[in-house]
């Protein structure tokens, strides 16, 4: 007795990959900082910046598959920015 082998068809219509010139667009954020520094000793410096980081253009990242629409990437309009440095100066 021989293995009958069964032949797959696939359901859906096979789509094919379509690479388009890349563009590329000018960002505009506004960023606002409040800072403080101090001296934990002679020898260690802290740095705490805490900010927002805004996007203006309310960027979007998307791909086209079929002619639809497919968000893949869609970051915050507004982000929280928080920085904290320390230095040890000899």
């Amino acid at each position: 007795m021989s293995p009958h082998r069964r032949s797959r068809k696939k359901s859906s219509p096979e789509r094919s990959l379509q690479l388009q010139p890349a563009t590329y667009r000018v960002s505009v954020l506004a960023t606002a900082l409040f800072g403080v520094a101090f001296h934990a000793s002679r020898a260690v410096h802290v740095t705490t910046l805490l900010g927002l980081d805004a996007d203006v253009l309310d960027t979007r990242y998307v791909t086209q598959v079929g002619g639809e629409t497919h968000h893949v990437l869609v970051p915050w309009r507004v982000r929280g920015v928080l920085t904290m440095g320390v230095d040890w100066v000899l």
